[in-house]
């Protein structure tokens, strides 16, 4: 049975035909999402976890496709999570990325906290203050596990590392928003060894275009140093937000030069390959 499959036995003696049409149909009705700003989908019992837990605040946005490991479990990579398939107990698990990425600090007596924090005598480690208050409203340990750290400062910013994530103050950066999740994910990901390519945009769906939600604009030229009155040729792509070409984008090229404005060139709209005409 796979990850998406969600069929129960409803009685005896059914003809096979019957199961194997009900089956299909499961499949073929099965939810999915595609996300236009990482170019992946999420379906299923992955999709619905993922809506059931928070989404893309707590999750950010699927940075792979669904995709079965080495273990052969089907699993899928998150911006601040891997998502995994029990099929023993055709359930969803998070996988333990904070403890991939880092190992247990030695645990402290609750002697050594205050009454604000909150004590887990399984790992010795406490959550206070606005940790504490961020990892209780958004899914506690069935989310994000047990702490495995206690606070520490790391570049410069105050973080505590848990089972399956890493808590940053961001205080007074994001007064609004205080405790951000780092992307423990996409960290995991690139330091796993897994193939690259799974990072590629996933299959649209039938009739669905990718909308734009960001350009990335590269431009090179043809010859680093000029002579005096020399032209000089600028070349100039434009990518969408998963790297892919687009079309009909216009673009303005500025040449700065210890910070005054040597020329300014309005570009035509790029082709369908992205690419737009050089300009001299």
């Amino acid at each position: 049975m796979s990850y998406g499959s969600r069929l129960r036995q409803v009685g005896v003696g059914v003809a096979i035909a019957l199961v194997l049409a009900a089956a299909a149909i499961a499949a073929a009705q099965e939810p999915v999402r595609y996300f236009d700003e990482s170019g992946h989908n999420v379906s299923g019992a992955f999709l619905e976890f993922f809506d059931a837990n928070g989404g893309i605040a707590i999750f950010g946005y699927p940075i792979t496709e669904a995709f079965e490991d080495d273990a052969g479990q089907i699993v899928q990579y998150f911006q601040r999570a891997r998502f995994e398939w029990d099929a023993a107990a055709e359930t969803v698990r998070l996988g333990d990325l904070g403890l991939e990425l880092r190992a247990p600090d030695p645990p402290q007596p609750p002697e050594a906290f205050s009454a604000a924090e909150r004590y887990f005598p399984e790992t010795g480690h406490a959550i206070g203050w606005e940790f504490r208050a961020f990892y209780e409203a958004n899914g506690d340990r069935a989310i994000f596990g047990l702490p495995i750290t206690d606070l520490l400062i790391e570049d410069d910013i105050v973080v505590q590392y848990f089972e399956r994530a890493r808590f940053e103050w961001r205080y007074p950066e994001t007064p609004a928003r205080p405790v951000r999740l780092t992307q423990i994910g996409s960290f995991v990901f690139a330091q796993s060894g897994l193939d690259p390519r799974l990072r590629q945009p996933g299959q649209l769906p039938p009739g669905r275009v990718r909308r734009v939600t960001a350009l990335d604009g590269q431009a090179s030229v043809a010859r680093p140093v000029l002579a005096p009155d020399e032209a000089q040729t600028v070349y100039v792509r434009v990518a969408d937000q998963v790297g892919e070409p687009v079309s009909d984008a216009s673009v303005r090229v500025e040449g700065v030069a210890e910070g005054q404005t040597l020329f300014a060139l309005a570009v035509p709209a790029a082709g369908a390959r992205g690419d737009l005409p050089a300009h001299a």
